[in-house]
């Protein structure tokens, strides 16, 4: 290329390929920082990150674009040449590359059939014999709701300073859940069963929802957790932020039959998932009450709210919807002092900050901390904040 055309074009053209490969490196930055921020040992840790690299990438495209002036030619046969890059990668590179000991590792994994490969999907991440029952029952009707195919996911957390051919030593009470989960579902629904090992538990568990494509996740509430500043616990933390699909966190006795549900709400998309959830879960017959906490000077439009939901989900079951509105300026206690009187509480539960965690307490983590009775926690993802979390 370089002997067949003029200097301009061929200077153009590697200005362009050298444009691009810093801007995959900024990428690269923030998609690992995003991944594997709570992992990494830090030297020395940019300060307002993202920032600086989200700076540099648009100055990059800015100056990548402002070569079109210099020269048409440079930006065809940087694309060209790009192109037979990423072509040779995913053909011959990709399938050869061998991963690194702290990887993710598949140790058993049953894979989907092609006819159930379109069907919605969930997977459910069991982690001990005692909980996998309670798990699976707790969504064995938004299971048949759903026409579901089911994912069991174990992932076995080996220490640091063990080899990886010693991760089954550490997988039997995982494969014991798995089978208790097998022998409940496995008369009624299509399910497959994975067993992984990582490092990192809930970047396994991201990246298997990710691979797999799964639309839910369902996880259970850890038993404590320790360090006060996660909300609901290291591993469900990274989880809620990152997994690009719905989560489903289930606290209690989520398993027995509800008459009752109570379903904080204060408008958006966790609310309305949150409101879809209990539809499905509640006893036919029974009562959904959409539950409201309103401040002095709220405006919220609980009708407004209802109306919408409930076109979105499309109401095909005898449930009554009973909306009910208090007044108080703490929403968690109100909401832990409401639920007493139900059989179970379904409310939404929203990412924390991007890529800090927020200092502050929201009300899901104050009503984890408070509450006595059944809870299920759900956050919902679509639109931007899907794709971004697929990309990253």
């Amino acid at each position: 290329i370089a002997v067949l055309l003029p200097t301009i074009h061929v200077a153009s053209s590697a200005s362009i390929m050298f444009l691009f490969l810093f801007f995959l490196a900024n990428l690269s930055a923030i998609r690992v920082r995003w991944r594997m921020g709570d992992e990494l040992i830090y030297g020395y840790k940019m300060p307002l990150f993202p920032l600086f690299p989200i700076m540099a990438v648009l100055i990059q495209i800015v100056l990548s674009v402002w070569l079109v002036h210099m020269s048409v030619i440079a930006w065809i046969v940087a694309v060209v040449w790009i192109s037979i890059g990423f072509t040779v990668y995913n053909t011959f590179s990709r399938t050869r590359a061998k991963l690194s000991p702290h990887d993710i590792q598949i140790l058993e994994e049953e894979k989907v059939s092609p006819e159930e490969d379109e069907r919605y999907r969930i997977m459910v991440a069991v982690s001990n014999p005692e909980n996998s029952i309670r798990l699976v029952r707790s969504v064995y009707k938004l299971c048949g709701a759903k026409e579901a195919n089911i994912e069991l996911i174990h992932m076995v957390e080996v220490p640091d300073q063990v080899p990886l051919s010693d991760a089954h030593l550490y997988m039997l009470k995982g494969k014991e859940a798995i089978v208790e989960a097998m022998l409940y579902l496995a008369p009624t629904f299509s399910l497959t069963t994975t067993v992984r090992y990582c490092r990192n538990v809930s970047r396994g568990i991201i990246t298997a929802t990710r691979e797999k494509k799964v639309d839910l996740l369902v996880m259970g509430f850890p038993q404590k957790s320790t360090m006060a500043e996660f909300r609901f616990g290291k591993n469900v933390d990274q989880v809620i932020d990152k997994a690009p699909c719905h989560v489903i966190l289930l606290k209690g006795e989520t398993d027995k039959r509800a008459k009752k549900i109570l379903v904080p709400i204060s408008g958006g998309p966790n609310s309305t998932l949150a409101l879809e959830v209990a539809i499905i879960l509640v006893e036919d017959g029974g009562t959904v009450v959409p539950f409201y906490v309103a401040g002095v000077k709220s405006t919220f439009d609980m009708a407004g709210f209802l109306r919408s939901s409930l076109e979105k989900i499309g109401l095909n079951k005898n449930v009554d919807i009973e909306s009910k509105i208090a007044l108080g300026d703490d929403v968690a206690e109100g909401i832990c002092r409401e639920g007493l009187s139900y059989d179970l509480v379904v409310m939404g539960v929203s990412p924390g900050i991007g890529f800090t965690r927020g200092k502050s307490i929201k009300v899901p983590e104050l009503v984890a901390r408070r509450s006595t009775f059944p809870v299920i926690f759900v956050k919902e993802t679509s639109g931007v904040r899907s794709l971004v979390r697929k990309v990253l």
